[in-house]
């Protein structure tokens, strides 16, 4: 766990770890802790969702189901707010994924 800007934040240090686990879980379990941790911080920072757009986006890309449109949601704004500070890099690449999730017309109306 990491402070970021008075927000604690979970990760994994090492991406062996990472891997190691996510070979061990059968993938219907990750898409469920995925999807768990998105709620957790819709849930938790509701009034203030933009600094995890991104890390939303990457949890409801990994998640399966209905839930799933949410990441293209997510990943649209993880673009805006990356343009918005001047990460144009990054922006592209949120938008590259929003682009690849957009499932019907008013999606790339929205981008």
């Amino acid at each position: 766990i990491e402070e970021l800007s008075g927000i604690s934040v979970f990760g994994f240090q090492n991406q062996l770890i990472l891997n190691t686990l996510y070979d061990l879980m059968p993938p219907s379990d990750a898409a469920k802790v995925h999807l768990d941790i998105a709620e957790h911080i819709e849930r938790k920072y509701f009034s203030n969702l933009a600094p995890f757009y991104a890390s939303l986006g990457f949890h409801y890309v990994k998640c399966a189901g209905e839930k799933k449109h949410m990441a293209f949601v997510y990943e649209a704004k993880a673009a805006e707010e990356a343009i918005r500070v001047g990460s144009f890099g990054d922006g592209l690449v949120f938008l590259e994924c929003a682009l690849s999730l957009a499932e019907c017309d008013e999606d790339f109306e929205m981008l």
